[in-house]
């Protein structure tokens, strides 16, 4: 392969972005809260952490629009109160 002078060469890293980026857009993805399809990529992701026994499971479910803010809103509240 040839570099012309002055131009860059294309980054595999781009490449493989647009692959997974078709691949994933394939499968439906609804929002955790509210059911909502949720086209493109999710506004937000959740964090669930739970343990059986020695195991820690974590799973982080997608949000829509309008939950991944309130969502957001709601534990920043719960974390200011917590303080005073």
């Amino acid at each position: 392969m040839s570099v012309r002078s002055g131009s860059v060469p294309p980054s595999p890293h781009l490449i493989i972005a647009s692959v997974r980026a078709t691949s994933r857009s394939k499968e439906r993805v609804f929002c955790d809260v509210c059911g909502a399809e949720i086209e493109g990529e999710p506004a937000g992701k959740g964090l669930l952490l739970w343990s059986r026994g020695e195991e820690v499971r974590v799973e982080e479910p997608a949000l829509c629009k309008a939950c991944a803010p309130a969502i957001t809103a709601a534990g920043g509240t719960m974390w200011i109160d917590e303080e005073e």
